[in-house]
Order: structure tokens, then C-alpha cells, then sequence
């Protein structure tokens, strides 16, 4: 498969990477091979998760430690958000930190601020799990996420994914900003973030769905699996008491 490495601009740990950026990246690369003569091979942008959970400090000056919940976040977001047939992204993971290996590829570039789990057996598996997950679900190795919410204040985030191969759809609801993070404000001045859990959020399903049942990551079997039992869902309405930073909830709804 053919791709373009855009190592910088298109590197989903960026702070300006929220996920309705990644969905219009995937829809202007949707856009770009739609143009493209059908004899000839599509277009399609490999993404780099580095595990480094900020940048290069080398080339940024300003490593942004997202933390491990973040850490989790930003590899689900390569996961979770699909392009389409015509936006396809493979992902590349780059071990920076040396958080699963002994040796990080950073340290062949200069100096960084790493934040090491070696022996965090706990972040691997979820880790795992969500790669796993996404790779033996056919919405999203095949389907295409559209924004339903989105609250750039807050962090609150929801998506639809769906596909027209699959009867199943996913509906995610998110807090997208990690619990730290190295970012500009307004006047261009780089700062150090903390951000806050959102409280008393509720959410309607998307029209013309019903959630069938919520996919939560099981300690024993080290995988998602599917709990028919929502004690927040009402009237076809998720209400949620706290979202932490970086939470984030997967839904499997059908069309009614």
C-alpha cells in the first residue's frame, strides 16, 4: 500500500489533534481520492502513534505529557475513528519512551522527558485490548465516524461509527482532553494544562438508534466485552454523573 508520512502535521499526540480534526483529516483525504482516476492507487496517510505521550523535545522544545489515561486516549483515537473506503490511514507505532521495550528510539535523537511503564502491566493490557478490539470489529475496519457532539469547551466528544457491510454501529462518548498536557493559548504562549473532570453531561443517542449494549474492558479476561446492563441509559438518553479526563465509553447501537 502506497502512503505519505506527514511526520509533524499529522501526528495524532499533537494537541491540535481533537477528534473532529482527525475527522475532517479523514474527510479531505476522502475529498482529495475522490478525484483520483479509478485505474490508479488511492492516496492513503500512515499515522504515527509515539509513545513518547508528548513530542520529540529535540524538535519541539515542549514534551506534553498527556499521562497514562491520555496515553490510552490517543491510541484509541487511531482506533476508534475510521475514515472510510477512500480515507484509509494505517497506523505505525513508534515505542518512544521505552515503555515496551528497553531501549526508546529517543534516545537515538537527543535528549527527552519520558514517563517509563516498563512494569505497568495494567496500561499494556488495556492497550492491547483496544488495538485487539479494533481489529476484529468490521465497523471499524470498515465503517466511517461522523461527530454527533462536541463541546470544545468541556472536552465532551461523541461519534458515530458506521458501516453499510455491518448491521452493528458503535456510538463513542469521550471527554477528549488528557489530565495533562503541554499546549498553546491564545496569545501563543506555551503553557502547562491540568484539565478537569466534566460533570452532570447527558447525551441523547443518535436519531434512529438504540444502544443494545456498552463494551467495558474486563480486568479478567483482559478484553471488551459487551454488558447488556446500562444503569445511565433512559429514554434513549445517556446521563453521565462525571466524565474523567480522557474517559471514554463504547456503545453498540442498532437502527430501530
Amino acid at each position: 500500500m502506497a502512503f505519505d508520512l506527514l511526520w509533524g502535521s499529522d501526528i495524532i499526540s499533537q494537541y491540535m489533534k481533537t477528534v473532529s480534526r482527525v475527522v475532517e483529516d479523514n474527510e479531505q483525504l476522502e475529498e482529495y481520492n475522490k478525484t483520483i482516476d479509478k485505474n490508479t492507487g488511492k492516496l492513503s496517510i500512515l499515522k504515527i502513534y509515539n509513545n513518547q505521550d508528548g513530542e520529540f523535545r529535540e524538535i519541539n522544545q515542549y514534551p506534553g505529557q498527556l499521562g497514562e489515561a491520555g496515553a490510552l486516549f490517543k491510541w484509541f483515537k487511531f482506533k476508534f475513528i475510521p475514515g472510510g473506503e477512500l480515507s484509509s490511514r494505517p497506523v505505525m507505532f513508534v515505542d518512544g519512551d521505552e515503555s515496551f521495550t528497553k531501549t526508546g528510539i529517543e534516545s537515538v535523537i537527543g535528549a527527552e522527558e519520558s514517563m517509563k511503564r516498563n512494569n505497568n502491566y495494567e496500561f499494556f493490557e488495556k492497550f492491547d485490548a483496544i488495538n485487539r478490539f479494533a481489529l476484529n470489529n468490521e465497523v471499524l475496519l470498515k465503517g466511517k465516524a461522523k461527530i454527533i457532539g462536541n463541546n470544545k469547551d468541556t472536552g465532551f466528544i461523541s461519534w458515530l461509527v458506521t458501516s453499510e457491510t455491518s448491521k452493528e454501529s458503535l456510538f463513542v462518548v469521550a471527554n477528549e482532553k488528557p489530565p495533562t498536557e503541554v499546549t498553546r493559548n491564545s496569545a501563543g504562549e506555551v503553557v502547562n494544562v491540568e484539565n478537569n473532570p466534566i460533570f452532570s453531561i447527558e447525551t441523547l443517542v443518535p436519531k434512529d438508534f438504540s444502544v443494545v449494549s456498552e463494551y467495558v474492558f474486563d480486568r479478567e479476561d483482559l478484553d471488551f466485552s459487551g454488558k447488556t446492563e446500562i444503569n445511565n441509559l433512559s429514554d434513549n438518553k445517556l446521563c453521565f454523573e462525571k466524565l474523567e479526563p480522557s474517559e471514554f465509553h463504547i456503545y453498540k447501537v442498532l437502527a430501530k
